[in-house]
């Protein structure tokens, strides 16, 4: 009887020390939980406690007290119980002859719940719902009966919203947005309904036997994995933040824009499901982004006639780097996040032409060195120390032509004064100032710009360069690379 009385205790201590939402909530639903079975509230039932002595004292029915709490504990012992561990091992995600183990079911659930739109049905979980599924996904072990069956409940309704999804747009019409939004909200009244009859659980049994742990924990619990998590989630709480002040919303977030909606429309007649291990996927004639089958005609006319496609490599990049701002953002709130097809078709695009369009102008040669220097800084190219100086010296070759060429054309001039627009690159980060035809030297800072961007190559761990040679190289005197060198 003792022993019933330190479970409420042991739940309360633990609802009270951790500052985890997810471990919060599980907690204070346990707390519930017992409290109902033993006829009172919760407040009453911590009321109780705090008020109990350590020991028994004249007038206090300690034993019929704990009894209370024997008989509720009892209760939850019955085989089809709320608290009695469930039979059933899991539930059949992909294969109706299979079983997938309730971890693997849990984090199915979250991804399907966020990656379908709200319009559709998704996203209907609440913020504690969801660390609730995150922290059954860790969970190897059994489940109870009560969280088996709420598992089990929303599965069913992201399967609804995948379904609503894969309709959508069939014989020319749109689904009902108010129909839809109207379905969603019954369905979260019984889903509230049914989280007041059966309060949240806490999941993970105490002393859970080694071998039912995960086997990778070890493997991934060093401190330099930690770290790089840690660090990740710092940037990813910065990107985040910066995402809300930007959108307003979270939803806004991963509201689709009118690109995206122009894609699918155009794309819709060429999507083809799938099938891959563990379910399907949508495909654009056998197309996917990973790799998988030909890029078809019939797919690159309909995503080039989208909206208007990029024709010179300046805009191209300019169009790759909103869809990779776009992606960054999304993915901070979810790390599996992951474009439709579509989008994944005009990127390919896109990246084709900073591939092989014609550079018609300076701006153009900085946007595809900036694509190449990305390439190398995620390794597509490969990384090789060398590379960092050839890079550096392209890019100075560059600027140094672009300033070669005002010259030129400032001398053709007519004598009137004429002067022609700034030129500017689309690569902030690069972006010259602005210089017009008509100044016939490169300013200090261009030349100052090249000087440090070939004694930035020194710190790849190349051999130096002298200074006479970064002179030769950025059209300086050495005696200027020694006064940045030294003033740097």
């Amino acid at each position: 009887m003792i022993a019933s009385l330190e479970t409420f205790a042991k739940v309360r201590a633990l609802h009270d020390r951790t500052d985890n939402l997810g471990e919060k909530a599980a907690a204070a639903g346990r707390m519930e939980a017992l409290a109902q079975k033993a006829g009172m509230t919760t407040a009453e039932a911590v009321s109780k406690l705090d008020e109990a002595p350590s020991q028994p004292g004249p007038g206090v029915d300690w034993s019929a007290f704990a009894d209370v709490f024997w008989r509720a504990e009892a209760a939850t012992d019955a085989a089809d119980g709320p608290e009695a561990p469930c039979q059933r091992r899991g539930l059949p995600i992909y294969d109706p002859d299979k079983v997938e183990p309730w971890c693997s079911v849990a984090e199915h659930c979250r991804q399907l719940e966020w990656i379908i739109p709200k319009a559709h049905g998704g996203r209907f979980l609440t913020k504690e719902e969801r660390a609730r599924l995150k922290v059954l996904t860790r969970h190897y072990g059994s489940v109870k009966n009560s969280t088996a069956d709420w598992i089990e409940s929303v599965l069913a309704r992201c399967e609804a919203a995948r379904q609503s999804w894969r309709d959508r747009g069939k014989a020319g019409v749109l689904p009902d947005r108010k129909a839809t939004e109207s379905d969603i909200e019954k369905a979260a009244e019984l889903v509230a309904a049914a989280k007041r009859r059966e309060a949240s659980k806490l999941d993970e049994p105490e002393g859970q036997p080694a071998a039912t742990r995960n086997p990778f924990e070890a493997l991934f619990n060093t401190p330099e994995f930690r770290a790089q998590q840690a660090e990740r989630q710092r940037r990813d709480a910065e990107r985040r933040a910066a995402a809300l002040a930007e959108y307003g919303s979270e939803d806004a977030v991963f509201a689709e824009n009118e690109h995206e909606r122009a894609l699918e429309a155009a794309c819709r007649p060429w999507i083809v499901r799938r099938p891959i291990i563990g379910g399907d996927m949508d495909t654009l004639l056998g197309w996917d982004f990973i790799g998988g089958g030909d890029f078809r005609p019939e797919v690159r006319k309909a995503v080039a006639a989208a909206y208007d496609l990029p024709v010179r490599p300046r805009e191209a990049w300019e169009e790759w780097q909103g869809w990779d701002r776009l992606y960054r953002d999304r993915e901070a709130f979810f790390r599996d996040y992951g474009f439709p097809v579509w989008v994944e078709a005009r990127r390919h695009v896109v990246e084709e032409l900073l591939n092989e369009a014609p550079a018609q102008s300076m701006n153009d040669l900085r946007a595809r060195l900036s694509w190449i220097e990305y390439l190398k800084s995620i390794d597509i190219l490969g990384h090789r120390p060398r590379d960092d100086a050839l890079l550096a010296t392209l890019r100075a070759d560059i600027e140094r032509m672009g300033a070669r060429i005002r010259d030129e054309a400032a001398f053709v001039q007519n004598g009137q004064g004429d002067r022609t627009e700034p030129v500017s690159s689309p690569d902030l980060g690069t972006a010259s100032p602005t210089v017009q035809s008509g100044h016939l030297r490169r300013t200090n800072a261009e030349k100052r710009r090249d000087v440090l961007a070939l004694l930035k190559a020194e710190n790849t761990g190349i051999a130096p360069l002298t200074d006479r040679e970064i002179a030769r190289r950025a059209g300086v005197s050495p005696q200027t690379v020694g006064n940045i060198r030294r003033g740097r």
